[in-house]
């Protein structure tokens, strides 16, 4: 009879087991509709020292995806912590990301060399958080916008807008005088 209880237990641990490692992808999609919760901050030191973990979309893809992440994030975060008319640093979410166990992590979400971003720490748990955050601004319908900057790596002059979530995307090369009248006011130190 011991025996038999222990091939029934080895069975229901086995079935357990089975079950537990089955559809952990779907499991991963589900929990993580709810695992974190976001709030943005209105305090930029809380990101000095922190890095880049990952592009919510990147340069090379569609424009208008481009644009539509920063609609989106006015969606979900209201006007950014800071905006500037360079679209290399043109805009900077910090946001507080809390884990249903409790965990806090602190992110960005901006506009960098690369293209819309999401920045934080390096401690543990922090990728799943950004992943997250990712998720929930590419989820998002992005509100109507309007932006002008400069993209000085290739002297242009920038203007981006959401329009009844319709993206719009145009540029127009700067002339001599209008590159240097740029750099003057950014770095004035130098001129």
């Amino acid at each position: 009879m011991k025996l038999q209880n222990l091939v029934i237990i080895f069975i229901l641990l086995v079935m357990v087991f089975t079950a537990s490692c089955q559809n952990t992808e779907t499991d991963y999609i589900i929990e993580d509709e709810i695992e974190f919760t976001f709030k943005a901050l209105d305090n930029i030191e809380y990101i000095f020292g922190t890095g880049k973990i990952m592009n919510i979309v990147y340069p090379w893809d569609e424009i208008e995806e481009n644009v539509k992440v920063f609609g989106r994030l006015i969606t979900l975060f209201g006007d950014p912590l800071q905006i500037t008319d360079d679209l290399e640093n043109a805009y900077i979410y910090v946001i507080l990301a809390t884990h249903i166990s409790g965990r806090t992590h602190i992110l960005s979400a901006y506009s960098g060399p690369s293209g819309p971003a999401i920045g934080g720490g390096r401690e543990d748990g922090i990728e799943e958080a950004a992943e997250a955050l990712k998720r929930y601004i590419l989820q998002a319908e992005p509100s109507d916008f309007v932006y002008e900057g400069y993209y000085m790596d290739f002297s242009l002059r920038i203007y981006m807008s959401v329009e009844d979530g319709r993206a719009n995307y145009s540029e127009r090369q700067l002339t001599e005088a209008e590159h240097r009248q740029v750099m003057e006011r950014w770095f004035p130190e130098i001129f």
